[in-house]
């Protein structure tokens, strides 16, 4: 069923989009100039097309989305042939010219939703066939797809640049100064309770998937405003719009059966549990997480030992209970590759590099019960429902009987069930670009208040650092501008108006 991404129109699209220069003075090569552009309904769809495939052109794309997300945690070692920045950051170490501190592909993908934002509506004048409805539709896309670039820089940067219009012009102003990463969040719920309005449920074609799932539709937007809520603690939104999503009956979990599972959700990918994913095909192939992840001389990061040891330990009581998600899901015990990228369909085969097509999941139905799960805890009182949502996920799981105070402690303690939600966050959503901004959520909540998250925090992201450099570098997470990353050199030498990251200033 795959894939929605048309390669026939990226290059258009891609050329249009590229520089200001190639709108406004130059025919950029296949005859396509502004005046020429922004004239039919397909035009405008093509060009919000170009906004999703902006994300994929560029291989470090996603490699970065990775990185954000799993390089400051307890999930991840070097490989054999990990760059030596990776083995740094992995202990802890960061400095501006750290290339994942590199956010120009974001900045990329923003301009060119701008581009549609202030474009698209031309097409009205010339193409009777679009609709106000189905423009809003477009529009609503490009804000989504916007408010996730901003949703990942506030996490990851902090404070950033907000920039709303289309670079179209070499009078533009270009020197546009950081604002509080409060204001940029701002900015994105505003994007996605527009989007919110307008977005379609459903592109209509009941027999291809990928279209509902390669897509920015409700269901989307509705999981990124759960996100977004649970991030700046409205967990009675956060509640809401997973709800919605529950409700729909539209997604549910793939059945943990071990042949089929795997290859459903992440060999296949666009399953019944997809909500939002990045679609890559034979064409387009994800070759970057194979080359990255596949045993070899080309493994940049292995699973770590604390994967096992930590979250899929074996029952005590009965060591045949094993839960399908750890050895043949997350990783591959025998070789300690992560799993989910270059697994085959057939359980501890490793697929070959024609068939790296794997998905980037943005977010997907068990997340959702998580997310839930977590908010309805921090709410306090529902712990019924918290335990219904995760004893759905271990039931897929096989390990649905493990949830005992055992496991759990008091099941009426918030800050225990919080931790046991954590642990199965890492469990459940391992490699998906999740666990640094879990446990720096789980830190930051009521602004630093509660020392025990804080401790787990820096406890776990140094769980690798030599016994000689831990103090220093627990040191460094204790100092909470560092949860934040450097703004990267190049860009201080091209944006007079930007600063560094305090925590980096020299």
């Amino acid at each position: 069923m795959k894939k929605i991404i048309l390669y026939s129109i990226i290059s258009i699209t891609l050329i249009i989009f590229s520089s200001c220069k190639g709108w406004l003075e130059s025919d950029p090569g296949d005859g396509l100039t502004l005046q020429d552009y922004w004239k039919s309904k397909e035009q405008v769809n093509d060009a919000v097309i170009g906004c999703y495939s902006s994300m994929i052109e560029n291989d470090n794309f996603i490699w970065y989305l990775f990185l954000w997300g799993e390089l400051r945690s307890d999930l991840v070692l070097p490989g054999s042939r990990a760059d030596n920045w990776i083995r740094e950051a992995l202990q802890g170490l960061y400095t501006p010219r750290v290339e994942i501190c590199n956010w120009a592909m974001v900045y990329k993908t923003i301009n060119q939703c701008n581009t549609v934002l202030k474009f698209a509506k031309n097409a009205l004048d010339y193409d009777k066939t679009l609709t106000i409805s189905q423009l809003k539709s477009y529009e609503a896309e490009a804000l989504g797809i916007r408010a996730l670039m901003y949703f990942y820089l506030a996490r990851v940067f902090g404070d950033v640049p907000v920039i709303l219009e289309a670079s179209v012009s070499d009078d533009q102003n270009y020197f546009v100064e950081k604002s509080p990463q409060i204001e940029v969040l701002k900015q994105v719920k505003a994007d996605l309770d527009t989007a919110e309005k307008y977005i379609v449920s459903s592109y209509g074609n009941e027999h291809r998937y990928d279209y509902d799932i390669g897509r920015i539709t409700k269901y989307a937007i509705w999981a990124m405003q759960a996100d977004l809520s649970l991030w700046i603690e409205d967990f009675t939104s956060c509640v809401k719009y997973c709800d919605y999503i529950i409700n729909s009956k539209n997604y549910g979990l793939v059945e943990g059966e071990e042949n089929t599972w795997f290859q459903k959700l992440f060999y296949d990918g666009n399953s019944n549990e997809g909500i939002f994913e990045l679609q890559y095909d034979n064409i387009k192939r994800n070759e970057t997480f194979y080359r990255y992840f596949a045993p070899g001389t080309n493994q940049k990061l292995v699973a770590s030992s604390s994967i096992i040891n930590g979250y899929f330990a074996s029952d005590p009581n009965d060591p045949t209970k094993v839960d399908i998600r750890g050895d043949g899901g997350a990783f591959n015990l025998n070789n300690m590759a992560i799993w989910k990228y270059i697994g085959g369909p057939t359980k501890g085969t490793v697929k070959p590099v024609t068939e790296a097509s794997s998905n980037w999941i943005f977010y997907r139905y068990a997340d959702i019960l998580l997310m839930k799960a977590e908010a309805l805890n921090e709410m306090g009182g529902n712990y019924k429902e918290v335990f219904n949502c995760i004893k759905e996920i271990r039931q897929r799981a096989k390990v649905e009987d493990l949830i005992t105070t055992s496991f759990i402690g008091d099941s009426s303690n918030t800050e225990q069930v919080a931790n046991y939600i954590l642990n199965e966050r890492a469990r459940e959503l391992a490699y998906e670009g999740k666990r640094w901004f879990d446990l720096l959520r789980y830190a930051k909540r009521n602004n630093y208040n509660q020392g025990s998250r804080f401790n787990i925090m820096i406890n776990t992201v140094t769980t690798y650092i030599p016994s000689t450099n831990i103090e220093t570098i627990r040191n460094r997470y204790r100092d909470t501008r560092s949860h934040y990353l450097p703004i990267y050199y190049n860009e201080l030498q091209r944006n007079y108006k930007l600063k560094q990251n305090p925590f980096y200033e020299y």
